[in-house]
């Protein structure tokens, strides 16, 4: 498990680091055939994805126009960025035409990213004011190609303007954006069923129910996703397999993108990477059904969870210090996570699972712990 390194803005001529968990771009990078290593650079590992389920299948399923236009330099492999490398991805960007005070563009910026100063022409600002070297905002792009849950890349819950960031991101970056727009924002996907390509199947592709792949010219039923056939669709067995497993162990699909979702704590209120809410009890749409919206044995899990941060003896005192967080549970579930507090010390990120070994950032109001990535690029 990656152990990242948030720490706060300061105005030291530190060393630079990159984003966290950026090595990843990397594996998944070669994963996808990218690379004629030139444009971003790559370096740190990080910890390697859970490749079962019908969730991860989905998630390595890019088409290859992505890996023809993002080129990352696979051949770093020391834990930190060089100076001269981190320059090279931080090309000036717009001005944001906002007037300035005299001598202000001269005073560096700090990144809330990476939380190294730069030069204000290596400094872009986001819809929330909040600043970005090019660097990390070329990793936050890329991340978002290459996981869906980061899509739109975005900071503070608002996604970046690609229009302003030209000049921060490569044009093949650009393009790719694009790219990935049109088939994030698609309900319905089919992907090439040749497992050796898997490209995304665009609608220019699709002719009633067979999507023909341009790029290895396999054809693929629209409707169970796998190789065309005659007549009936036949059923998928191993797609019956995983259905089973998930009934066993409780997960649920979603009927949007079909992804494989398991609850480990939260209320059943379930918003899926690919934007669809609906209840983990019964999957209808959300405020749709009458189902409860909390299930007791996660409930307390939860408690139990916020409670062991601040151990207590087992007794009393326990019980009504569980029973009391188990209802602030209750009333601040509909977080929009707007107020933290910076925690000193080693812990885990509750979104991502990294361990963070300096401080961890914890909502106020429903204590969930999230890291720097996960607070500004996710929740």
């Amino acid at each position: 498990m990656t152990s990242t390194t948030d720490r706060p803005c300061t105005t030291s001529n530190s060393q630079k680091r990159k984003f966290e968990g950026e090595g990843g771009d990397h594996t998944l990078a070669k994963k996808l055939d990218i690379g004629d290593k030139k444009g971003i650079t790559t370096g740190t590992k990080r910890r390697p994805e859970d490749d079962s389920g019908l969730h991860q299948s989905s998630r390595k399923r890019f088409d290859t126009g992505v890996g023809k236009i993002i080129d990352l330099t696979g051949e770093q492999s020391t834990s930190d960025t060089s100076a001269t490398e981190k320059k090279e991805a931080n090309a000036p960007l717009k001005d944001s035409g906002a007037a300035k005070a005299p001598g202000a563009e001269k005073r560096p910026k700090c990144c809330v990213s990476c939380a190294d100063d730069f030069e204000p022409a290596y400094i872009s600002q986001m819809p929330c004011k909040h600043d970005y070297c090019h660097f990390c905002v070329q990793r936050v792009v890329i991340n978002s190609l290459v996981d869906e849950a980061l899509y739109p890349p975005r900071c503070c819950k608002q996604p970046f303007d690609m229009d302003s960031m030209r000049q921060a991101l490569t044009p093949e970056l650009i393009s790719g954006f694009y790219e990935k727009k049109t088939e994030f924002e698609t309900t319905n996907r089919t992907y090439c069923s040749n497992p050796t390509c898997s490209a995304f199947l665009y609608p220019v592709n699709i002719a009633g129910d067979k999507a023909s792949c341009p790029m290895c010219f396999t054809t693929t039923c629209t409707i169970c996703k796998g190789p065309d056939h005659n007549g009936d669709c036949p059923q998928d067995t191993a797609t019956q397999q995983v259905l089973a497993l998930a009934n066993t162990e409780g997960w649920k699909r979603c009927k949007n993108c079909k992804r494989m979702i398991e609850l480990k704590h939260g209320c059943n209120h379930i918003t899926c990477a690919c934007r669809s809410e609906w209840c983990y009890i019964c999957g209808v749409a959300w405020k749709n059904c009458r189902c409860e919206i909390w299930e007791e044995n996660r409930l307390l899990d939860r408690a139990n969870e916020i409670a062991a941060r601040n151990p207590q003896p087992n007794g009393p005192a326990r019980q009504h210090q569980v029973a009391a967080i188990a209802r602030a549970v209750i009333e601040n579930h509909e977080c929009d996570h707007d107020d933290w507090e910076r925690v000193d010390g080693e812990w885990e990120c509750d979104e991502c699972g990294d361990e963070l070994p300096f401080f961890i950032w914890r909502c106020t109001q429903c204590d969930i712990d999230a890291c720097t990535r996960c607070r500004y690029n996710v929740l």
